[in-house]
């Protein structure tokens, strides 16, 4: 017996226990059930007289300027009219113009003629009449203000004569208190009148009621702390909230034209959600039922949390795509097959580039068009496996030059731009293909093979589509290696990676007047390492910015060693990539570096290739305009190898542009007349640009140069890129001969 009445109390224990707990669990549901739709109906109704006040500013806004063309009519009128004037013509204007006031001021400003009275008063300085007598205006229209003689409310316009000048003014009194706080409080009496419920307060910035459905409250200042913090910190996606134990209050901000001008405040009496808490607590106790209908509603809501766990799991949340862990899955089932298969990496690969250009959403837009155009036109199965990244699965197909087919397919789909929201943009797809053999029975080597072809392709631009094989694996470990290398020399400022300096000469005197910045990267396993190679790695890997902005600080330090050594005029040039520039946070990094060093941006010039502003036009040119403005000088780079035309130049924000050396190569070869050379120097001279040649080599292409006119020459002529030290040194022997010279 003894036993039996432990385990049933045990048993009632526990079921007592689990009862509680989803008593309790239940309460504060309905609590927040409740306060959830308290919340709701409150910033619903904040929202709607917020535009019943937006409305009346708005009605401020139109009786204000019909004050103002009257008032401007008045004095133009009186300006234009008989200059014969006295007290009974000017009473007579004020009654056709409807003005209340009028008056003409000597060039003292002393009224001396008026249509009631103040004959004889005189602007002192200070007053408004004597601010507009001394300006530059002709012609001006004040706010409504408080007269300094009466004390009431009055909107002023004036025009000036050839000696003195008109005043007119309209009394503003009514309209002043239509439009103030009987406006606002007649707006909380219509509140009273429809029987809303909640108490309904407008607080100013000032923390003043000036409006409330409860007349006790109006000109009360607010000094609760917490009510204070809380408006501080209110926005309108996010009002304001404070819970008490009678009461629900939300605190909404009103702005118009963008400006703050106060807070509303909802509160809502919590007695009815009370009572009802209470009595559900008291009903609970008695009602085991409720016990196993809430905890089958608990499993049912289990399932459902764990239905959409499974799908954040494996499906994507922008595409609803089945994602790289259902595809690991997937291919765990398929590669048991004894059939041929394979995968199609699809790569959208300006897809970043189109998030950085026009935002986020537009980039879904994007892929959703994407894929939107796959599923029509193939049934398989299709998977996202990153950002830019998809997976066609493709089984029982003949021979390899099926899948060279279907990718040749898939390609030709994306030749024409597709409309997106009005916006015509290319999908630049690249194709990487594995055929999964019987070897492969890692799904991580099958992807990771696969993702090493979509790599490989992007040393080729013009390969479309590239099947996977056992070399491009060695040429991937070495992009590994290097982006190791220059991972360590950005958070660790490696000495691998180094600035080189090739000075830029000015061709009539001779003197250096700039050096060009140049990367350098060596490792003692891989040696040297072309800066193409290790800036396409940075580009890849997204390590671009943070490179750039190594390159401006170790560009920054020879600068101030140069003005240490008292060469203040020598600017330093480095180049910057299209990552660069598209990125939102460039010109902000600039700026705070160069400042952050003491540095000016004159004593800085960037280099921009053509490629740079072909797809970026405005957004890019925009940037640049921003640069000069801070004196940065702005270089075109290899002019002629790209695409510009001076047509284009001419709308490009850039101060200099440089030759590209396959032009300045060709001056040995071929005779003077062949030449274009002097042609574009000449083009250049007449849209106000300066020209540097690049690649100079011997006498004869610098002689050349400088009979067309060019102003600056760079190259192997003059001096090689030069270390630090070797280049100040440079500058010392420059300076030495410049003073034998001179002896």
């Amino acid at each position: 017996m003894g036993n039996k009445l432990k385990y049933y109390i045990i048993s009632y224990v526990l079921i007592a226990l689990v009862f509680i707990f989803l008593s309790f669990y239940t309460i504060n549901f309905i609590r927040n059930f409740h306060y959830n739709h308290l919340h709701e109906d409150s910033v619903r109704i904040a929202k709607y007289y917020s535009q019943n006040i937006s409305k009346s500013s708005e009605a401020h806004e139109v009786v204000n300027e019909l004050l103002e063309d009257k008032l401007l009519v008045a004095v133009r009128t009186t300006a234009m009219g008989d200059k014969a004037y006295s007290n009974e013509l000017l009473k007579q204007y004020a009654e056709n113009l409807e003005v209340d006031e009028l008056y003409v001021f000597d060039q003292s400003g002393t009224i001396i003629y008026t249509n009631e009275k103040y004959i004889g008063w005189k602007a002192v300085p200070g007053h408004p009449v004597y601010e507009f007598m001394v300006s530059d205006l002709e012609v001006f229209v004040e706010e409504i203000r408080y007269d300094t003689e009466t004390g009431i409310y009055y909107k002023y316009a004036y025009h000036k004569l050839d000696e003195g000048f008109i005043q007119a003014g309209i009394l503003a009194d009514k309209v002043h208190d239509f439009l103030g706080k009987f406006e606002l409080q007649r707006i909380f009496e219509d509140i009273i009148s429809i029987g809303v419920e909640s108490e309904i307060n407008f607080i100013t910035t000032d923390y003043e009621i000036i409006g409330s459905t409860d007349y006790s409250l109006i000109n009360t200042i607010v000094t609760d702390e917490r009510v204070v913090e809380t408006i501080a910190y209110a926005t309108d996606d996010k009002p304001g909230i404070i819970i008490n134990d009678d009461e629900y209050i939300v605190y909404l901000p009103l702005f118009i034209n963008g400006i703050k001008t106060g807070t509303i405040s909802v509160s809502s009496s919590l007695r009815d959600t009370n009572r009802a808490i209470y009595i559900f607590a008291g009903l609970g106790v008695t009602s085991l039922l409720l016990t196993f209908t809430l905890i089958s509603f608990m499993l049912f809501l289990s399932y459902k949390r764990s239905q959409k766990l499974y799908n954040i799991i494996n499906f994507d949340n922008v595409t609803g795509l089945p994602n790289v862990n259902k595809l690991k899955e997937f291919l765990d089932v398929e590669i048991k097959k004894d059939n041929k298969k394979a995968v199609l990496l699809l790569n959208c690969r300006n897809h970043e580039r189109v998030n950085l250009t026009y935002g986020y959403e537009f980039g879904n837009q994007y892929i959703h068009e994407f894929i939107r155009i796959i599923k029509k036109n193939f049934s398989l199965d299709f998977f996202r496996y990153s950002e830019d990244i998809f997976v066609l699965y493709i089984e029982d197909y003949d021979i390899p030059a099926d899948l060279k087919q279907l990718s040749m397919t898939i390609l030709k789909l994306f030749f024409q731009p597709i409309d997106i929201n009005g916006i015509m943009q290319y999908i630049d797809l690249g194709i990487g293909i594995l055929e999964i053999t019987k070897n492969y029975q890692d799904i991580d080597n099958i992807l990771k093979n696969a993702l090493i072809a979509l790599d490989y392709m992007k040393k080729y631009n013009h390969l479309h589509y590239v099947f996977y094989n056992e070399n491009m694996e060695e040429l991937i470990k070495k992009e590994e290696q290097i982006e190791t290398i220059l991972r360590n020399a950005i958070d660790k400022n490696d000495k691998s990676f180094y600035l080189e300096f090739q000075p830029l000469i000015d061709i009539k005197s001779n003197k250096i007047v700039a050096f060009e910045a140049l990367s350098r990267l060596y490792d003692e396993k891989l040696g040297y390492i072309s800066p193409v190679e290790f800036i396409e790695v940075a580009e890849k890997k997204h390590i671009m910015v943070q490179l750039g902005d190594l390159i401006l600080k170790k560009a920054i330090k020879f600068i101030k060693k140069l003005r240490d050594n008292n060469y203040n005029d020598i600017r330093v040039s480095i180049n910057i990539s299209t990552i660069q520039l598209l990125d939102e946070k460039f010109i902000k990094n600039f700026f705070q570096i160069i400042e952050s060093e003491d540095v000016q941006g004159s004593d800085l010039e960037i280099e921009i290739t053509e490629t740079v502003i072909l797809n970026n036009f405005e957004s890019i040119n925009e940037k640049l305009k921003i640069l000069q403005s801070r004196g940065v000088s702005i270089a075109l780079d290899d002019f002629g190898f790209g695409y510009s035309s001076f047509s284009r130049l001419q709308k490009l924000n850039i101060d200099i542009l440089k030759l590209d050396k396959f032009f300045i190569e060709k001056i040995s070869d071929i005779n003077d007349k062949d030449f274009i050379i002097d042609d574009i120097i000449s083009l250049a001279h007449k849209i106000g640009l300066k020209v540097v040649s690049e690649g100079v080599e011997c006498q004869e292409q610098k002689v050349y140069l400088q009979k067309v006119g060019c102003d600056i020459i760079q190259g192997y002529y003059y001096s090689k890129p030069l270390k630090e030290e070797a280049a100040i040194q440079l500058l010392r022997s420059e300076k030495g001969n410049q003073e034998i010279n001179e002896e």
